[in-house]
């Protein structure tokens, strides 16, 4: 028998059952979604992308953007384990939404995480507008939003001169709210039931830059106010007034000390500094 005949088919029997095999090498698989994508807008005209990298295998990511509701196309790609970017290519009045993929050499992950809409803002954070400076501009979900147009919140470009107590110690007034819309109404039920010498009724008293609808926000207000306070300036490291009511001996203000803005009850008969805003 031909020996060498035998070795060679004893070889290719090995081959076909996986037993040898010649420059082995890893099956590359395609790497799961990225997750958590969220889109908002940054400073100025442009949209800020964040999410959360789910892979442990992927080249990079692919970023798609649609804008009015219209197909997803191409944007731009990066690199492993970037897990942000910044879209400046974007115009203003316009809702735009964005997924990610994450790829390698086996393909692009079966399905993208997709954002929420964002509408770009023609005004600013921090712009001089309005009496004061822009201080948030409302979202979808915001009472106030309207798709389309531009609302939102302007801060005085100043505290008002003298710390207030909030009024009406030891009596609950139990209508006020803490959400985003609430810092009006709160003003007027305040400062009608407590005076003008409290925080609400100097706000509802204020004349400023030839405006007088000035009102104390609401908590949900304020910590909006917070976040954005680098752009709109001017707060002092201590605790400011909201509009809304706590219980009967207490309200709740935002320390702009504490690096989270932490929110607290705080007696009603304390006084606190105040910073006066208004809707547009």
């Amino acid at each position: 028998m031909n020996m060498k005949f035998v070795l060679v088919a004893a070889l290719l029997v090995l081959g076909m059952t996986g037993c040898v095999k010649e420059n082995d090498t890893a099956v590359v698989v395609a790497p799961v979604p990225p997750t958590g994508l969220v889109a908002t807008q940054g400073g100025g005209k442009q949209v800020s992308l964040k999410w959360t990298d789910a892979s442990g295998n992927e080249s990079g990511f692919l970023i798609e953007r649609r804008s009015a509701g219209g197909v997803f196309n191409s944007l731009t790609s990066v690199g492993p384990n970037v897990t942000s970017f910044t879209d400046e290519a974007v115009s203003v009045n316009v809702v735009y939404s964005y997924q990610v993929y994450s790829f390698n050499s086996a393909g692009r992950s079966a399905v993208g995480a997709v954002s929420g809409g964002v509408q770009v803002s023609a005004l600013e954070l921090g712009m001089v507008y309005g009496g004061g400076r822009i201080g948030y501009i409302f979202q979808e979900g915001d009472a106030g939003y309207v798709a389309g147009q531009e609302h939102g919140l302007i801060v005085a470009k100043e505290d008002m001169v003298v710390k207030m107590p909030w009024g009406c110690i030891d009596r609950k007034l139990g209508v006020t709210d803490v959400i985003i819309g609430a810092g009006r109404g709160n003003t007027v039920i305040s400062s009608m039931a407590c005076g003008s010498y409290t925080a609400a009724g100097n706000c509802a008293d204020l004349l400023q830059s030839g405006y007088d609808d000035w009102f104390l926000p609401s908590l949900n207000e304020l910590r909006k106010i917070f976040v954005n306070q680098q752009q709109i300036m001017g707060f002092t490291p201590a605790k400011y007034w909201s509009s809304s009511e706590n219980d009967r001996d207490h309200s709740f203000a935002v320390d702009f000390s504490d690096t989270y803005g932490a929110y607290m009850p705080v007696r009603k008969d304390s006084v606190q500094r105040i910073r006066a805003v208004r809707a547009f």
